[in-house]
């Protein structure tokens, strides 16, 4: 773009610059998510924020922060994150169904699949007492 633009309506019909100038936000959007996701699914420090689907956590910001996408500036690439977080998420919930699908409700692992919290610890190789803590946090030892 030659000209800088000083505002983007979004009624109305756009003129031919502004309609440009929003296809080409909507392509970086676009190609942010995608390469959120890339760089997402590759990451095994977050894999638990992203099955949660937590993209606002302290890590989750400072990875974004790192990887910000330049074209987008800060709401927009924030935003982006958020989204890829919302779509992988999506993927390990497809996961999780697909598996209650396959498994027998009569076999033990049936139990683990179907709560998304113990699918979570049985992923993570959490023992029996992590589990317990993540299930009950307010129930102590001595209760």
């Amino acid at each position: 773009m030659s000209e800088a633009l000083k505002s983007i309506r979004l009624y109305g019909a756009p003129n031919a610059q502004k309609r440009n100038a929003l296809l080409e936000l909507q392509k970086n959007y676009t190609d942010g998510i995608n390469t959120f996701i890339g760089l997402l699914w590759d990451e095994d420090s977050l894999w638990k924020d992203i099955f949660w689907g937590t993209s606002t956590s302290p890590s989750m910001r400072a990875y974004e922060k790192a990887h910000r996408i330049s074209s987008l500036g800060c709401a927009l690439s924030q935003t982006a994150m958020d989204e890829a977080t919302e779509k992988l998420s999506q993927t390990y919930q497809d996961i999780r169904t697909e598996m209650l699908n396959i498994i027998d409700s009569g076999d033990d692992e049936y139990i683990f699949v179907l709560s998304k919290a113990l699918f979570d610890c049985s992923l993570a190789g959490k023992s029996l007492s992590e589990t317990k803590e993540l299930l009950y946090p307010h129930v102590t030892e001595e209760n």
